[in-house]
């Protein structure tokens, strides 16, 4: 009996130096699985290309110009100068058309570094360009000066008068508001991978 007892213990205690010698196996195996997984990763992200704000801005000189948005505006004008009719007094009405075009100028946007992230500041968007079509441009109701009418710089002055009145009453806001956000769709188009990864961030 005393026999059977001791032999019992001695299975016992086998029993559990070899569950013990089971779980010290296992837990050495994922201790050096996980070390070697964490140096491969390790060795991953340093051999990876670090993003830098230089590399975002080589990649946003290739727009070079963001004219994102444009207006398509049909002017008129009703001009009148002078006092004393058929003398020094004239007037006519001009009708027109135009074409604005608004968007960000690239060299504009700063790029700065904030820890490991990158951030894209945009400007506001402006307008870049008023242009009226010289072949566009109509007289009507015209009334002649004898002393006070030079039709080459009236045609001059009719096109500086135009493109003026395009930057009084054409709706420039909307136009600077969709502009904005054009250039912005675009630029987060060209970083998006490294927006996607957190990189980059955008303001």
């Amino acid at each position: 009996m005393v026999r059977n007892q001791s032999g019992n213990k001695r299975g016992i205690i086998a029993l559990i130096v070899i569950l013990l010698l089971i779980a010290l196996t296992i837990f050495l195996t994922v201790t050096i699985s996980r070390i070697h997984y964490e140096k491969k990763l390790k060795a991953a992200e340093e051999a990876a290309p670090k993003i830098t704000a230089m590399n975002v801005s080589q990649k946003l000189e290739k727009i070079s110009e963001l004219a994102t948005e444009k207006l398509l505006y049909h002017g008129y004008i009703h001009h009148e100068e002078g006092t004393i009719p058929f003398i020094n007094k004239k007037s006519y009405v001009m009708t027109y058309d135009a074409e604005v075009k608004a968007g960000v100028l690239i060299d504009e946007i700063e790029v700065t570094e904030e820890g490991d992230k990158i951030i894209v500041t945009i400007p506001d968007s402006k307008i870049l360009s008023v242009y009226v079509d010289p072949e566009s441009v109509e007289f009507h109701d015209e009334t002649f000066a004898i002393l006070n009418w030079d039709s080459k710089q009236d045609g001059v002055d009719a096109i500086a008068e135009a493109e003026q009145n395009v930057r009084d009453n054409a709706d420039m806001d909307s136009l600077l508001a969709e502009a904005y956000k054009n250039a912005k769709e675009i630029i987060e188009g060209v970083l998006q991978d490294d927006i996607r990864e957190g990189k980059v961030e955008i303001r």
